[in-house]
């Protein structure tokens, strides 16, 4: 059987807590790299959604 992929909103969020923890090891403040990873990574999601609502209006 052909299996559906499922669209997870979650996923940028997911890898920019990942990025932010990798800066914040290397700065020595983890919570502040954690801090950061968030926004990376909501900004980079609700970026991709705004897209994917522009294309379907078009």
């Amino acid at each position: 059987m052909a299996e559906v992929k499922k669209n997870f909103d979650g996923k940028w969020l997911a890898i920019g807590v990942a990025i932010g923890l990798a800066i914040g090891a290397a700065m020595g403040n983890i919570s502040l790299g954690i801090c950061i990873g968030l926004g990376i990574g909501t900004a980079v999601a609700l970026n991709e959604k705004n897209k994917k609502k522009d294309k379907e209006e078009k």
